[in-house]
């Protein structure tokens, strides 16, 4: 713990065009945190159950095992973590456990968040903008004001990346354990899906025809994808963080 400890910067009055980083992070995770709860109060309220479409009313099931929701009910309560070790940061009198809340952010970020919501909201993007069908029935999009579809999968995206950027972060001595999650969280939530699949009730549209070998290969792609992002964030970091800590001196939390 104490290597995972060494890895995770505290910002030492660093600056961005004049404003206080902490300052800049706290006002983004607020807006972030009561962005996304009323986009939660008013896509969960939303009632499909009327639809005369027995696929469209069974969406009201599936909500809750897409990727999408997924993704952010972690970030419903990953960004009340950011805010409470930043607010403790501000006030430079830290309760022993911050240290330990800090790394858990991080982990949380790099290991879940960044690769997950990186391939959510692209993938969504992707099948949205060319067959819906793909993801659900076309008439479930017609309940969903199309700000809502911006608001879980684009907004989430900035989100992730502001994150990434604003928050010093140093590459782990050893990327296996948070590879490691990376793997388990995704062959989790693949066999969560596979399981519904076997229970008749399809998570995206396409499953209801889908064979096992193309749930097996949707599966690589998934790991794959996520590996991918994986890398490239820390390669990220390591472009922005490493100038920016040696020409500010951001010193490590002990």
């Amino acid at each position: 713990m104490t290597n995972a400890i060494n890895n995770t910067f505290r910002v030492n009055f660093f600056k961005i065009c004049g404003f206080s980083l902490l300052n800049v992070r706290l006002w983004l995770y607020s807006v972030a945190l009561v962005h996304l709860i009323v986009t939660a109060i008013v896509t969960l309220s939303i009632d499909v159950t009327v639809d005369e479409d027995r696929s469209v009313r069974a969406y009201h099931h599936v909500r809750w095992k897409l990727i999408t929701c997924w993704f952010n009910l972690i970030t419903l309560a990953y960004l009340p973590l950011c805010l409470f070790c930043d607010w403790c940061e501000k006030r430079e009198k830290e309760p022993p456990h911050v240290a330990k809340l800090r790394v858990l952010r991080d982990v949380i970020m790099t290991s879940i968040l960044m690769p997950t919501t990186t391939f959510a909201d692209i993938t969504f993007w992707v099948t949205f903008l060319s067959d819906p069908s793909i993801i659900a029935p076309p008439r479930v999009f017609e309940y969903l004001p199309y700000w809502s579809q911006h608001s879980l999968h684009t907004v989430s995206m900035v989100t992730v990346i502001m994150d990434l950027l604003l928050t010093p972060r140093k590459r782990p001595d050893s990327m296996k354990p948070r590879l490691g999650l990376m793997v388990g969280f995704g062959t989790a939530y693949t066999l969560m899906v596979y399981v519904s699949f076997l229970q008749g009730e399809p998570v995206y549209g396409f499953l209801s025809t889908a064979s096992d070998a193309i749930v097996l290969s949707v599966y690589l792609i998934f790991l794959i994808v996520l590996t991918i992002s994986f890398y490239v964030q820390w390669h990220i970091i390591d472009y922005v963080w490493s100038h920016k800590r040696k020409k500010n001196k951001i010193k490590v939390v002990d």
